[in-house]
């Protein structure tokens, strides 16, 4: 399976949020794989994820 990181804009700038979230992170895994249906639509607006 192909690893996501995802930069959400905002949330990331919370104090000790840090920036890069890998999907080696079960929460962050389990809502790449909710949303992975949209997330390969490869959807051109409201994106907020940044894929690698």
């Amino acid at each position: 399976m192909q690893r996501y990181e995802m930069f959400i804009d905002g949330e990331s700038r919370k104090p000790g949020a840090g920036e890069w979230f890998p999907t080696d992170h079960g929460a962050i895994t389990a809502y790449l794989e909710d949303k992975s249906v949209w997330i390969n639509t490869g959807a051109a607006t409201g994106n907020p994820f940044v894929l690698r």
